[in-house]
């Protein structure tokens, strides 16, 4: 279902895009998948996903500490 928005994040991390866009575009897919994901029921999968994108988040908000000293 969302394939292709997941190829073209791939690729702007694999090309090294502003992180604004990548960013946003992460933001945006998201936005989607929550609209989806309204009313259905999710496995132990869907939440471990999410701990992993939590943890990668930690990692962004340090990126995003350490140059904004």
């Amino acid at each position: 279902m969302y394939e292709e928005n997941i190829e073209l994040i791939r690729s702007l991390i694999e090309n090294q895009r502003e992180p604004y866009a990548l960013l946003s575009f992460i933001g945006d897919t998201i936005d989607a998948m929550r609209t989806d994901v309204e009313g259905i029921r999710v496995t132990k999968e869907f939440y471990e996903a999410v701990s992993r994108i939590a943890d990668s988040l930690v990692v962004i908000d340090q990126e995003i500490s350490v140059d904004s000293e």
